[in-house]
């Protein structure tokens, strides 16, 4: 679904705007900031960040760690918060848990997707910026340059912990790759009438 992000979600905002908005609902981020490519394509989506006031940091088009990696440079980041773009109902709460486990022990990555739990589309996933460092310079398979955190998840090398839902709901689609996403989640919205609507309010309505 090419342009997806800047499709039109909810009151006149896009997509990316509402994830946006979610996100800075948010008691522990200290920064947002989008990492997309250097492609050409993006230049409306830049437009469109620098219009809400969203910082934003090109690089690789196909090795996403490398990017994550040179904007957590960029911006000396200390922890770093994977969410994608096409996640748009992120659940600021669910972030702000996932930071909090940080605080209590010394993992290196913390997600709540690994297994899948929540509804697919609100993954969060954390890392050290240490444990980013060690995963860009070792990663050599495609899958986890594109990926960016397989080797995180897989190697053994870190302290990983995983948030669990009480009840499985990782059969449930928030995410927005296709046409019906896209058409499920600007419904959902609509339903709800609140660009903040909680996860567990989608779950109920």
């Amino acid at each position: 679904l090419p342009g997806k992000v800047l499709m039109k979600g909810f009151a006149n905002k896009t997509l990316i705007e509402i994830l946006h908005l979610r996100l800075q609902q948010s008691k522990n981020i200290d920064k947002i900031v989008l990492a997309t490519s250097i492609n050409p394509n993006n230049k409306s989506l830049i437009k469109i960040c620098k219009s809400i006031g969203l910082k934003t940091y090109q690089g690789s088009e196909e090795d996403v760690i490398k990017r994550y990696y040179q904007a957590a440079l960029a911006e000396k980041a200390d922890l770093i918060i994977r969410i994608t773009g096409d996640c748009p109902l992120i659940d600021s709460q669910l972030v702000d848990d996932v930071i909090e486990q940080f605080k209590v022990a010394k993992y290196d990555f913390v997600s709540n997707n690994n297994p899948p739990t929540y509804p697919d589309g609100l993954d969060v996933e954390a890392f050290t910026f240490e444990t980013l460092r060690i995963a860009n310079s070792e990663s050599s398979q495609r899958h986890e340059r594109e990926h960016v955190t397989p080797y995180m998840k897989e190697s053994g090398k870190f302290k990983t912990h995983n948030i669990e839902n009480e009840h499985n709901y990782s059969d449930e689609r928030w995410t927005v790759d296709e046409i019906d996403d896209y058409t499920l989640v600007k419904s959902i919205l609509e339903e709800t009438n609140d660009i903040y609507a909680s996860w567990q309010d989608i779950i109920e309505l």
